[in-house]
C-alpha cells in the first residue's frame, strides 16, 4: 500500500523526521507494519487526510525524536501507563532535569546532538512538547555533576542555537519512587518556571518557598507579609538589601561585594531592618521569616 501512496502524493510525502526541517504543516503516520510517513497537509485535501487517518495510526512528531528507551519513558512518566518494574531498573537511582526552550529549535536532533556529545553522553531525552521535556539520568549519585557543567550547557545553547535554554535540576531518586517524584519535581519546575521565569539553572530549595505561598490562603498571606509590606513601598532599597543577604547565605562580605557597599553599611541596614520589623535576619529562625515575608509580600504585589 505504501509503494500505491508514494505513487500518488509523490513529494507531498516524507518519510524522515530530519527531512521535514520540523514544520508543523506535516501529519505523520504509522503503518501495521511499523513504517512511518508524513504527508505535508498544506498540499492535500481534508478528505484525504481523512482517509489517511483511517487507514493509518496518527503518530506524534515528537516520538519520532525518541528511540524505543526514550517513548517507554515518555510513556511511563507523562502518559502514566502502568508498567512491568521489571522493565526499568527499580533499585537505580535516576534523576530527572527539567528543560525549556524560548522558543521552538531549527533541529531538535542538533541539540539532541550537542547534549550527548558534549555534556552528557549516557542519558534519555523525553520530550514533552517541542519546547521542553526532560533530561532523564542513570545513577546520579555515582556520576556527580557540578552545577557548573549545567551552566556551560546553557551558555554552549544560547550561541549554538540562539534561544534560551532554562534547567530545573531535580534531585536523586530510587526507581520505585521515580514516578511520584517525578510528580512532584514537575509542580516544582512549573512554579520555577511562574515565580522565577528568567533563571537560568534552578533547583528544588529555589521552588519549595514559592509552592508554599501559592497553598496558603489569601488572608494568611497578607498576614505573613505585615511587617515587610510597608517597606517594599517605603524603602525598596533596604528590602533589596536584605533579600541579598539572605541569598549569599547570611555571608556579610559576599553581600557587601554583591551589593557594592561597604560592610558597616550592610551592618547598619541589618540593624534598621530589625528595628522595623522585630526581625534580625542575622539568626536562623529570622533569616527563614524574613525570606519568606519578603516573597510573600512580592507575591501580593505582582
Amino acid at each position: 500500500m505504501l509503494e500505491n501512496l508514494k505513487h500518488h502524493f509523490k513529494d507531498k510525502m516524507i518519510y524522515s523526521y530530519e527531512t521535514s526541517n520540523q514544520a508543523t504543516h506535516y501529519r505523520w503516520f504509522t503503518s501495521k507494519e511499523g513504517q512511518t510517513f508524513a504527508i505535508d497537509t498544506t498540499r492535500v485535501t481534508s478528505q484525504e487526510l481523512e482517509l489517511l487517518s483511517s487507514l493509518f495510526q496518527v503518530t506524534s512528531e515528537i516520538k519520532l525524536l525518541m528511540n524505543e528507551s526514550e517513548q517507554f519513558w515518555y510513556s511511563y512518566l507523562f502518559e502514566q501507563k502502568e508498567v512491568n518494574q521489571n522493565s526499568y531498573a527499580v533499585g537505580h537511582w535516576y534523576r530527572c532535569v527539567f528543560f525549556r526552550f524560548d522558543k521552538e529549535l531549527p533541529d531538535l536532533h542538533s541539540f539532541i546532538d550537542v547534549l550527548k556529545e558534549g555534556f552528557f553522553a549516557e542519558v534519555s531525552v523525553i520530550w514533552k512538547s517541542l519546547k521542553e521535556g526532560i533530561i532523564l539520568m542513570e545513577n546520579p549519585i555515582d556520576n556527580k555533576i557540578e552545577d557548573t557543567v549545567f551552566t556551560d550547557l546553557v551558555e554552549a545553547i544560547a550561541s549554538d542555537f540562539y534561544t534560551n535554554l532554562y534547567l530545573y535540576i531535580g534531585s536523586p531518586v530510587q526507581g520505585t519512587n521515580l514516578k511520584r517524584q517525578f510528580t512532584w519535581e514537575s509542580k516544582a519546575a512549573e512554579t520555577i518556571k511562574t515565580f522565577l521565569p528568567s533563571q537560568k539553572v534552578s533547583h528544588l530549595p529555589e521552588a519549595i518557598p514559592f509552592i508554599m505561598i501559592e497553598n496558603v490562603p489569601d488572608v494568611l498571606r497578607r498576614d505573613l507579609s505585615v511587617s515587610v509590606q510597608n517597606l517594599l513601598v517605603e524603602d525598596r532599597e533596604l528590602i533589596q538589601t536584605i533579600r541579598v543577604y539572605l541569598e549569599c547565605g547570611l555571608n556579610a562580605s559576599t553581600a557587601s561585594k554583591k551589593l557594592y557597599i561597604h560592610r558597616n553599611t550592610l551592618q547598619y541596614r541589618l540593624e534598621k531592618f530589625h528595628e522595623k520589623t522585630g526581625i534580625d535576619v542575622r539568626t536562623f529562625k529570622g533569616s527563614v521569616a524574613a525570606y519568606l515575608s519578603i516573597l510573600v509580600s512580592e507575591y501580593l504585589n505582582n
